[in-house]
């Protein structure tokens, strides 16, 4: 919500206004839809993949001795989300102050 506030106020400082509100999102009905049945489109990048499902190699104990710290370690690696119940997103609809 600080980031949608900054960039509302950035746009309003460069001759534009808005009635939306930075504090309002929008979150899917269906919350067990899977991401790609709403987006079919939808790709998650191949280095995100990668990163999430070894996050238990990034320990600085596995680094040194090629083995998870703890047990616990071995479940730290996750697969990306993939439900809609994870996504909430915004629509801001800016007009120019003065018109060109």
């Amino acid at each position: 919500m600080e980031r949608s506030e900054k960039i509302i106020s950035a746009i309003k400082q460069n001759g534009f206004i808005t009635e939306d509100n930075a504090t309002t999102f929008i979150h899917y009905k269906d919350e067990d839809r899977g991401i790609k049945k709403i987006d079919y489109k939808f790709e998650y990048p191949n280095e995100a993949i990668e990163l999430l499902t070894s996050l238990n190699t990034e320990c600085s104990t596995y680094v040194s001795n090629r083995e998870n710290c703890t047990s616990d370690c071995k479940n730290l690696n996750r697969w990306p989300v993939l439900k809609a119940r994870n996504i909430r997103y915004q629509v801001l609809t800016f007009n120019r102050k003065d018109s060109l």
